[in-house]
C-alpha cells in the first residue's frame, strides 16, 4: 500500500461516506480495516468458503442493475455478491478467488494505525458525520483495548444497506471485472465449446501473473505468447520490421488458433528465448476457458478466435520499475530500446486498444 497522506484519506472517506451517509463508527473502522488487511474472514480452505458462498448466493437474488464494484481505495474493492451472482461468478469460481486473494494481500498495520489517528482527527474538527463525530474517540478506546480485532457492520448499516460482498484488496482487485466477463461469456456456451481470452498489452503490465491467477480461479488452460518468440532464422530486417513481426505467428495459427474455440485437448512446442531453440510440449486440457497471454496475442496473423478480448496497460513510470525489479538495467536498456518500441508500433498500427472487450489498468 502506498504511504499514508491524510488528503487522500479524507477525500477517499468522503466518497465512501456519500455512499453510504448511515455509517457508525464501527462501520468507518471496517472500512480501515478492510484497505489495510483485505478480507476479514479467512476460511480453513476452499470447501468452507464455498459453504459460506453458497448460503448467502441462495439467501439473494441476482441483480444485475447493482453495481458489480464498491472501490474501498487504490487497489481494494467490495465485489456485491447479488451483481456477481448476476454477471454469472458462481460460489466456486469467488471462493477460489477469495482463498487466493487473501494469499496474496499484504498487511499493512502501520497504514491502518495511521488511518484510525485520521478518524480521531477527523471526529475531533467534527468534519464526520455527527454520529460518528460524537462516538469516534470512545469507540476507538474501547476498540483498541481489545487489540483491534476483525469487526462486523453496525446494526444500522446493515438494516440501511444489507451488504452481501467480499473484499478484494490484493493484486486479484483489478481483475474483478474480467472475471465476471469470462464467468459471462463462458456461461453458454456449448459442451463443445471453450472460451478463449486474448490477454495482450504493455510489457511488464501483469499479464503473465493475471493468467496464472486468473487459471487458478477458472480451472483453466493457459498458452504463453513468449513461447512463440521469434526464432533467429526469421529474424530478417524485412520481417523485424513488420509491425507485429516479432512474434512467430505462422506457427501460433496452426498450433494453437486452430484448436482455442474447441473444448479438446491440445499441445504447442516451447520456444527457448534463452537458449534459442525448440524445448519441450506444453499441454492445454480440455477445459472451458484458456487465456492466451502476451504481447502479440491479438495479431491479425495469428487467427485467433476469441470471446473475449483484453488490453493490460501501464504507465511508462511503473513500467520501468517493474523490469528493472524483474529483469535488471542491462535488459532494462534492451526493452526501452527494442522491444518496447515495437511493440508500440504493433499496438498503434493494428489499433489494438480499440478492438477490445476491456483494458486493465
Amino acid at each position: 500500500m502506498n504511504e499514508f497522506s491524510l488528503d487522500q484519506f479524507t477525500r477517499e472517506l468522503q466518497v465512501y461516506l456519500e455512499a453510504h451517509p448511515l455509517a457508525q463508527p464501527a462501520d468507518l473502522v471496517k472500512y480501515c480495516r478492510q484497505r489495510a488487511f483485505g478480507a476479514s474472514r479467512t476460511y480453513a480452505g476452499e470447501q468452507e468458503a464455498l459453504q459460506a458462498l453458497a448460503g448467502e448466493y441462495a439467501a439473494l437474488t441476482p441483480d444485475d442493475a447493482a453495481p458489480l464494484l464498491e472501490p474501498l481505495g487504490p487497489g481494494a474493492a467490495r465485489l456485491n455478491l447479488a451483481g456477481a451472482a448476476a454477471s454469472g461468478l458462481t460460489p466456486a469460481q469467488l471462493a477460489r478467488a477469495c482463498i487466493l486473494d487473501f494469499s496474496l494481500t499484504p498487511r499493512d498495520e502501520a497504514w491502518f494505525r495511521r488511518a484510525l489517528e485520521a478518524l480521531e482527527q477527523l471526529a475531533a474538527r467534527d468534519a464526520l458525520p455527527p454520529v460518528c463525530s460524537r462516538g469516534m474517540k470512545s469507540f476507538l478506546t474501547l476498540y483498541r483495548d481489545k487489540g483491534c480485532p476483525p469487526l462486523r457492520h453496525s446494526d444500522a448499516y446493515r438494516a440501511a444497506y444489507q451488504p452481501h460482498y467480499r473484499v478484494f484488496s490484493g493484486p486479484l482487485a483489478r481483475l474483478l471485472p474480467l472475471m465476471a466477463a469470462v464467468s459471462q461469456r463462458s456461461a453458454g456456451l456449448a459442451d463443445n465449446r471453450r472460451l478463449a481470452v486474448a490477454m495482450d498489452g504493455c510489457a511488464a503490465a501483469g499479464k503473465t501473473e493475471a493468467a496464472d491467477w486468473l487459471s487458478q480461479v477458472f480451472c483453466a488452460g493457459v498458452v504463453h505468447m513468449d513461447d512463440f518468440f521469434l526464432p533467429p532464422h526469421l529474424r530478417t530486417a524485412g520481417r523485424r520490421s513488420q509491425p507485429g513481426g516479432n512474434v512467430h505467428y505462422e506457427r501460433f495459427s496452426i498450433q494453437v488458433a486452430p484448436r482455442l474455440p474447441w473444448r479438446e485437448p491440445f499441445s504447442y512446442q516451447r520456444f527457448d528465448c534463452t537458449r534459442l531453440t525448440m524445448d519441450e510440449w506444453r499441454h492445454v486440457p480440455a477445459v472451458p476457458v484458456v487465456f492466451v497471454e502476451g504481447a502479440y496475442a491479438l495479431h491479425p496473423a495469428c487467427r485467433g478466435e476469441y470471446g473475449l478480448k483484453v488490453f493490460f496497460d501501464v504507465s511508462p513510470q511503473l513500467q520501468q520499475q517493474r523490469i528493472m525489479q524483474r529483469n535488471g538495467p542491462d535488459q532494462w536498456a534492451r526493452f526501452r530500446e527494442e522491444w518496447i518500441p515495437m511493440e508500440r508500433l504493433y499496438q498503434e498500427h493494428f489499433q489494438i486498444r480499440r478492438h477490445v472487450d476491456l483494458i486493465v489498468e
